[in-house]
């Protein structure tokens, strides 16, 4: 029982229209694994994303008791999670969590499309 979200952490620049990031991955931390938080990926330091496959490095998923501790611990993970040398979906996902929108449960999957600043927050960072 509870409640569940998961993020899909991809080798894009959300910035720039979801363009791929090929390159090397310098730095590379994960937020502590446990009972509430999961992370599936195949990737370390030093690993070379390439251009030919799926762009989906990661996954991170937690858990709580209610929505808004699970909420509260998704946008912990993401706060510990460090990808350098590439951009990543990473600080878009930091954003989209700390949206009143997703609080309220009021996103959808167009909320991008119909939220342009966002993605120009993300070009200012």
């Amino acid at each position: 029982a509870g409640h569940a979200f998961e993020c899909r952490i991809n080798a894009e620049n959300p910035a720039f229209k979801f363009f791929p990031s090929p390159g090397t991955i310098t730095k590379l931390q994960w937020p502590e694994a446990g009972a509430e938080i999961r992370i599936d990926t195949g990737v370390e330091q030093g690993s070379e994303v390439l251009p030919y496959y799926d762009s989906m490095i990661a996954k991170i998923l937690v858990h709580g008791a209610t929505r808004e501790l699970a909420l509260d611990q998704l946008r912990e993970a993401l706060d510990a999670t460090v990808i350098a040398g590439i951009a990543t979906t990473l600080p878009l996902h930091r954003v989209l969590t700390r949206t009143k929108e997703l609080s309220d449960m009021r996103h959808h999957t167009r909320f991008i499309e119909t939220h342009p600043t966002l993605l120009s927050e993300l070009e200012a960072q």
